[in-house]
């Protein structure tokens, strides 16, 4: 009877046979494939997409177009031979055009020679090439967190596998183990039914299941008995043995590319928490990299041959249409392709290639051929080639002998029984037959050995050839020992041959494989001495003895990771030539040996795991899928990101170290083939092992050539400037300061004739699907906003009619006691009807993070209910989670803008919240110190710090978010945000936002997208105040520029949070802490952390207190706690409030963070926590604690402490205390002198205009917020910056225009800046933070460039007596005579020629005077307007001694309403370098005081 070794032989000369005759063929044809099919063919319109864009392949266009390719592809296959003599088998129509045919090689040479025929390649074969890495890549804390924990990591993206199926039923690919999926509409894949079952092989988890298998059935290759036609996972090597040497050696060099699709899909996706459980015994809790990503399964690899690539491009092409995020590839080559000798150019490159065009990552297995180099079998750019790591577990045993010796192994084993030794019986010693072997048995069959002579106690087995050659198992081993009823086994390697490499295997009874030879003849020589033998050798009794340890728990390693020998090494190759390519591959490194994950137990492949539901295999392609469930995890926070922005996020953030934070080693075979390690190299690992936290966040991405976002300005008046002229359309222009009427008929039409040129543009010049217009920009400047590649941007550039095109760019972020310190509730309040009057019907509009609506600081609940506001006409959205609108009639607008951030890749709905909901804290921070309701108790950690109030209580709020937690916002957002706003009818503008770099198509700080928009909303009569920027206290760190915004500094105000500790001596210590204090009169025993660790092992230092589970309880219990301040309080990684939290969970009554040393110019602020505690600044006052405490500390000759004596209390540091040296200007704010280009050219305009306070503000905060780690779920929270000092200035400004509602934002800045003070509340000059020489804070006198005019007095500018007034053409005019600007460039913004000039830019009607280059003499021309009665000022004037100044006249009188203009002549007395700095005083006789800032340098010439 013939065996199954013969039937298969047989197969396969048949196969060989079939071959001769037919073979499929990969056939591309000219013109373009869906993917790429830009027109041209009459009937059928374009089908291309943009470089990442997914493509719909549900539109009519493609697919009448796919059917009209595939039409193409019959009728050619029709003209040339008959239909019985050909079988096509694929139309490829999406990625490549053309198919896969079943013919001769003849009708393939005539296929050669036929028209319109690009290639005719042959197919050929592909081969295929954990429970513990999700922790070892630190997921579990440092990634799943950040999207929503395990249950989200993943969450709708969907990976599809190309491999040998999958196994449905298991646990890791379970529906009903997690909260259940939710249909995903924009996937379209099918899903096989099973033959066997009738049931479908998908169940939300799986979401796709299809198998491709005609190019194997055509060669004869396929078996559907073991292969199974059908998703199933039939994967598994089999027991076949061929009896030529040839085969033996390619069948154990084909095992290692074996690879089972149900293993790699659950490293990549399998659901979290399994447990793996093998022979009985649990070996940990599985989970993929992705828990709850999706799998799409596309089987196009089989158990016996592996797979042809037709199948896998077909795969391929259908898991692209199906609408795949990610493609694993755990296959390669077995061989180049027949027709080209170039690696990056055949069917399955380029299908890959257009896969990635369509925004699909693709992660392919490195290849399994290492140590050597150029054994590569992934080449390509567009691919990420992934080589495999040893992790940090090893798998290690041992064996006891009775002589007391340990002898060292391997072995996944339960242990023998504790304390008790077994009787070592060897195999050879017990065989049935009694004949002797010179070699220990290797106990394969259990029938030949004696079971009374085992039974009970340990056997001893031999390593023999058969196990290197496959026809013997460890796990065989097992079976025979547990079949004679032996307590456990050793198998003992006494030979093996150089280079041979032992993995563990798992067991289910205590077993172990001692590798070492020596160690191997030292178990031998014991057993021979305890054994005693008659003159033949038989043995007489068994006197050796021993136990088996546990070998179940595997030993974590410092070495890891470390590049595994079999992985794939390069340099990588540009043809079969094998030339170096200009491409490094590998490009990264992930685990792939020892991986434990699902197993298919119809696999039967690996003989230790035949019928097991897991596995623990090596390979790259158990690396791939690690990188594709990142890939996955990072396409899911960044769902608008590139395949090559994914590939650079993962590569750039890699590590090079291993966890001993030395070089990674890659295993290698020395000069005898004896595996040995040695220092890795970028051949070995890429870019270095993955880094999935990092990879989270890279910050910079190095991306292929794509679409961006461009803000385009065309010819034509926006609606505030147009004064007729086209037919049809009248004049919709408005004066300087008057408001736009959006509502009339005309602004209405022009408007639409506006956004029709917009689109009739972009309709002219490219296909609708290559561009996607985010917003048209109708009423304060003529453009839009685009989402196109770097190409058409050029076009457009070139397109009559395109005044400027610019590359968007980004922008950044940049109160209970303020309203008293400055003066509003008794000097201001009371003069509009008080505070329940205060900014009444005044609409502030901020652009900013959005708001958090349900806070008590902006409900309409508390005060008298608002009316509703007909004049505004801003939109409100529903919360899409709530269904109720974020309006209130306190909040009258809510809108959100964020297109520009998403087609960019950056918006994450999940976390940035497509909605005005405050994602972050800072929105409805600024909105409450602008606009907040009065007397809101601020209640942080339980403690109540005062209540909290806006500056104009009574104003209403219009939300227009356009930034986001992560990264900022996007001009384009904001431009489209500052339109909307104006058009809603706002009356002031609060911009706490900067922009994060210069644009990059102009060097003018005052002509760009962002300040022209601002400059027509100022025409439209809208007050804006903007964040001076945060990059003090260093000179020209401003970033707002224009005249036509005020631009507000920071201020430190009166407050300051102090505390204090008293010790038992007697002495007290300052610090800072807002914290109750210890109860009164007691004082409790001190304790230092470094004092009760719980492993007694000292340190150098204090403890930072940031772990309390490393502390003794007991010791801490009813103490006070001392802890160290460590850098780690310097980089964020520790905080005063986790110090807080590790007291409270160990029982403190409080806690002491003692600054010993610290960087020069670190800045301590104060931080609120819920139990009595302190920070000690001074390093002095930090010594003098460490030395009390270490006087009245007894320890014994080790150090341990035999008795704490130290005492202590801390005092109450809830009450501010009031200083007098107040308002000081903040370290951070932002500093003069102003600049008027990206050269960093001095401007003849002062900035910042004024200081308002921005420190430590107490305000509004969103629960959602994370940026300040001190506030996470608190309503309010205390934080700094010029973002805080511009909604005050917002919010006074609109008690100014309740009182002046006609005044212009110019008269309104006047009113604010000629009121300011100069002098701090003890009336002597405001000084600045500054650092020293040695970066020590210190305090030095303000100038200009600090505060601008100075301090805002908001009860002075209610009544300021004169003001400087301006309007657009006074804007228009200091841009037209500002030095370096360009006419053409000034038209190009503003739409109106240079014909209205000043002479000098320090001519414009500005609140200060700044000439940056005087020469000689220069005289300068200011207008005061009266807005009060007659009044007669005198006016004078005094500078610093190197500049000399002159006002005429000396006096005026003005009565109500007049206008008067005054001189100021500069004269240069000496130059200086520096700039000198003076005032001019308008003094009135009824009171008023008007001043503004003279600033000047002087030059020779």
């Amino acid at each position: 009877m013939m065996n199954v070794e013969h039937v298969f032989m047989v197969l396969v000369l048949s196969g060989f046979l079939i071959l001769a005759k037919s073979e499929v063929y990969i056939v591309t044809i000219e013109g373009d494939p869906v993917i790429s099919y830009t027109g041209g063919i009459d009937g059928f319109e374009a089908t291309a997409v943009e470089s990442d864009q997914k493509l719909d392949v549900t539109s009519d266009l493609v697919t009448s177009y796919s059917q009209h390719l595939e039409t193409r592809h019959d009728t050619l296959l029709e003209s040339l031979f008959d239909d019985e003599t050909y079988t096509k088998l694929y139309s490829y129509k999406h990625l490549i055009n053309g198919f896969a045919v079943h013919i001769s090689p003849e009708q393939a040479e005539t296929l050669r020679r036929a028209p319109g025929v690009k290639s005719v390649d042959r197919d050929w074969k592909v081969r295929k090439l954990t429970t513990h890495t999700p922790q070892f890549l630190g997921l579990p804390t440092g990634v799943w967190p950040t999207g929503g924990g395990y249950d989200r990591a993943g969450e709708d993206i969907v990976i599809g596998f190309v491999d040998s199926g999958i196994f449905p039923h298991h646990p890791s690919f379970q529906n009903t183990i997690t909260e259940p999926y939710e249909p995903l509409p924009r996937y379209r894949g099918k899903c096989e039914i099973d033959p066997d079952t009738k049931r479908s092989f998908c169940n939300g988890k799986i979401v796709g299941a299809q198998h491709f298998a005609k190019a194997a059935t055509v060669s004869g290759a396929f078996n559907p008995e073991i292969d199974f036609a059908s998703p199933l996972d039939g994967d598994g090597h089999g027991r076949l043995v061929f009896f030529l040497n040839v085969y033996i050696f390619f069948w154990i060099f084909f095992k290692r590319w074996l690879l089972f699709h149900s293993h790699t899909a659950a490293i990549a996706a399998g659901n979290n928490g399994i447990p793996v459980r093998v022979h009985g015994f649990e070996y940990g809790r599985a989970s993929g990299m992705a828990p709850r990503a999706r799998i799409a399964v596309y089987k196009a690899l089989y158990r016996l041959f592996g797979g042809f690539v037709a199948d896998v491009v077909a795969a391929i092409e259908q898991a692209v249409h199906d609408g795949v995020d990610i493609l694993n590839l755990s296959v390669g080559p077995n061989s180049p392709p027949a027709t080209t000798r170039t690696t990056f150019l055949n069917p399955f490159d380029a299908v890959l290639l257009s896969a990635v065009k369509a925004g699909v990552f693709v992660a392919q297995a490195a290849g399994n051929g290492g140590p050597f180099a150029k054994t590569l079998v992934s080449y390509s750019p567009w691919i990420v080639s992934v080589a495999a790591a040893v992790d940090d577990r090893r798998y290690k045993n041992h064996l006891t002998l009775g002589n007391g010796k340990i002898l060292a192994g391997i072995g996944m084993s339960p242990a023998t029984r504790v304390n008790q030794k077994y009787t070592l019986v060897a195999a050879n010693d017990i065989l049935l037959d009694s004949s002797g072997k010179s070699t220990t048995a290797d106990c394969q069959k259990p029938e030949v050995l004696n079971k009374n002579m085992v039974k009970g106690n340990i056997l001893l087995c031999g390593y023999s050839f058969n196990f290197v050659i496959g026809t013997a198992s460890m796990a065989k081993v097992a079976e025979t020992a547990k079949t004679l009823g032996a307590v456990g086994f050793v198998l003992a390697v006494e030979n093996a041959s150089p280079g041979t490499k032992f993995d563990p295997v798992p067991v289910g009874m205590p077993g172990i494989l001692i590798t070492d030879i020596s160690k191997s003849q030292e178990l031998i020589d014991y057993y021979n001495v305890s054994t005693s033998r008659d003159w033949t050798g038989r043995v007489k009794s068994f006197k050796a003895v021993g136990s088996i340890g546990n070998g179940l728990e595997p030993i974590l390693h410092k070495s890891a990771p470390m590049v595994a020998l079999f992985s794939a090494r390069g340099p990588n190759i540009k043809d079969y030539s094998f030339r170096d390519a200009d491409l490094l591959k590998p490009d990264i490194l992930a685990p792939g040996s020892l991986i434990w994950a699902s197993w298919s137990p119809n696999g039967t492949d690996e003989a230790n795991f035949i019928g097991e539901h897991f596995a623990m295999i090596s390979g790259t392609s158990m690396a791939a899928p690690h990188i594709a469930g990142i890939a996955a995890l990072v396409k899911q926070k960044h769902p608008r990101w590139s395949p090559a922005a994914i590939k650079s996020a993962l590569m750039t953030t890699t590590n090079t170290l291993d966890r001993a934070q030395r070089p990674i080693l890659a295993q290698q075979y020395s000069g005898s083939e004896t595996m040995t390690f040695v220092r890795a190299t970028p051949f070995d690992y890429g870019s270095g092992h993955v880094n999935p936290r990092a990879a989270l966040d890279p910050g910079l991405i190095f991306d292929a050539a794509k679409s961006e976002v461009y803000i385009v300005t065309i010819e034509g008046d926006p609606v505030i400037s147009y004064t007729g002229g086209i037919d049809g359309f009248e004049a919709t222009a408005v004066e300087s300061d008057q408001k736009l009427d959006v509502t009339s008929d005309l602004v209405t039409s022009y408007s639409q004739h506006l956004e029709t040129r917009h689109d009739t543009l972009l309709e002219s010049l490219f296909d609708d699907e290559t561009y996607t217009k985010l917003y048209s920009y109708k009423h304060l400047i003529n453009g839009f906003a685009v989402h196109i590649s770097p190409e058409q941007a050029e076009t457009l550039r070139r397109a009559p009619g395109v005044k400027s095109v610019d590359r968007d760019w980004k922008v950044r972020k940049l109160t209970t006691h303020t309203p008293q310190f400055l003066g509003l509730p008794t000097g201001v309040w009371p003069t509009g009807g008080g505070y329940d009057r205060a900014g009444e019907d005044i609409v502030i509009g901020f652009v900013d993070s959005g708001i958090f609506p349900h806070h008590p600081s902006f409900q309409n609940t508390i005060t008298e209910p608002y009316e509703p506001l007909p004049r505004y006409r801003g939109k409100c959205e529903i919360d899409p989670d709530t269904k109720r609108s974020f309006c209130n009639g306190k909040i009258v607008g809510a809108q959100h803008f964020a297109k520009a951030a998403t087609v960019s890749g950056a918006f994450n709905p999940e976390i940035d919240f497509a909605s005005p909901l405050d994602g972050d804290g800072h929105g409805s921070h600024t909105a409450a110190i602008a606009a907040g309701n009065n007397g809101i108790p601020v209640r942080v950690h339980g403690f109540e710090y005062g209540r909290a109030s806006g500056m104009a209580p009574r104003a209403r709020i219009a939300v227009y978010k356009a930034l986001y937690r992560l990264f900022g916002g996007f001009v384009a957002d904001v431009v489209a945000a500052i339109e909307q706003a104006v058009h809603d009818g706002v009356d002031i503008l609060n911009l706490s936002v900067g922009p994060n770099s210069p644009p990059a198509t102009t060097r003018t700080t005052f002509l760009n997208p962002f300040d022209a928009v601002l400059l027509s909303a100022v025409k439209a009569g809208v007050f804006v105040a903007q964040a001076a920027g945060n990059g003090g206290p260093f000179a020209k760190t401003l970033v707002s520029y224009s005249p036509w915004i005020v631009s507000v500094a920071a201020a430190v105000d009166d407050r300051r949070y102090k505390n204090h500790l008293t010790l038992g001596n007697g002495k007290i210590l300052a610090g800072i802490g807002m914290s109750p204090a210890t109860r009164v009169n007691q004082k409790y025993t001190l304790v230092a952390a470094n004092d009760i660790l719980l492993d007694s092992s000292g340190k150098s230092t204090t403890a930072d207190c940031q772990k309390p589970e490393v502390l003794n309880k007991n010791m801490v219990k009813g103490n006070i706690l001392l802890c160290g301040y460590s850098f780690n309080f310097v980089i964020g990684t520790a905080s005063m409030a986790k110090v807080a939290e590790t007291a409270k969970t160990l029982g403190a009554v409080g806690f002491v963070l003692a600054v010993e040393n610290a960087s020069p110019g670190t800045k301590f602020d104060p931080v609120p926590v819920g139990m009595p505690g302190i920070l000690i600044t001074d390093i002095s006052k930090s010594q003098e604690l460490i030395d009390y405490y270490n006087v009245s500390t007894s320890r014994d000759w080790t150090g341990r402490v035999k008795s704490f004596k130290a005492v202590g209390s801390i005092g109450n540091g809830l009450e501010p205390i009031l200083h007098k040296s107040a308002p000081m200007v903040a370290l951070f704010s932002a500093r003069g002198p102003n600049i008027k280009d990206y050269s960093f050219r001095d401007a003849d305009l002062l900035k910042p205009d004024i200081l308002a306070p921005g420190s430590l503000i107490w305000a509004s905060w969103s629960p959602n917020g994370t940026d300040e780690a001190n506030f996470i779920g608190e309503h309010f929270a205390m934080i700094s910056g010029t973002s805080m000092a511009a909604p005050h200035i917002a919010g006074i400004a609109a008690l100014v225009k309740q009182k002046h509602p006609r005044w212009s934002p110019a008269a309104i800045k006047s009113a604010l800046m000629t009121t300011t003070n100069t002098l701090d509340r003890a009336q002597r000059p405001i000084l600045a933070q500054q650092y020293s020489g040695s970066e020590t804070m210190t305090f030095v006198r303000a100038t200009p460039f600090d505060y601008g005019s100075g301090h805002v007095n908001p009860r002075a500018a209610l009544d300021p007596g004169l003001i400087f007034d301006a309007g657009y053409e006074d804007y228009l005019g200091f841009l037209c005579t500002t030095p370096g600007l360009d006419s053409h460039e000034i038209r190009n913004y503003t739409h109106l020629p240079c014909n209205y000039t000043l002479g000098h830019p320090y001519n414009l009607n500005s609140p200060s005077i700044t000439v940056s280059h005087l020469v000689r003499t220069q005289t300068v021309t200011r207008t005061v307007t009266n807005v009060n009665e007659e009044e007669t000022y005198k006016i004078t004037a005094r500078m610093s001694p190197a500049v000399a100044i002159e006002t005429s006249p000396q006096a005026m009188t003005l009565k109500p309403g007049a206008s008067r203009k005054f001189t100021v002549t500069l004269s240069v007395r000496s130059v200086t370098g520096t700039y000198s700095f003076g005032e001019v005083l308008l003094k009135g006789n009824q009171g008023h005081k008007v001043r503004i800032p003279v600033v000047a340098m002087g030059y020779d010439r």
